[in-house]
């Protein structure tokens, strides 16, 4: 973890919290991906002692919900 990104989350271990999928995976991510990403943009969100910070992450957690929304119809 750099210095930088160090200073914004009061938790260290946030990092390793964070869904990642490791390399690229052989299918396009799905609904569920994007709910799990959300899940961890929120877990930061309440990590993060800064509230523009805090809010520019719930609202890409939003963004990634929607977007999940989004696959689901598409799967339908």
């Amino acid at each position: 973890m750099s210095f930088f990104a160090g200073g914004f989350v009061t938790d260290p271990d946030i990092w390793e919290a964070l869904p990642t999928r490791g390399p690229q995976s052989a299918s396009p991510p799905d609904g569920a991906h994007y709910r799990e990403m959300a899940h961890g943009l929120r877990k930061l969100a309440r990590q993060c002692r800064f509230p523009g910070a805090r809010r520019e992450l719930l609202q890409l957690a939003a963004s990634y919900d929607r977007r999940a929304d989004h696959f689901e119809d598409r799967a339908r």
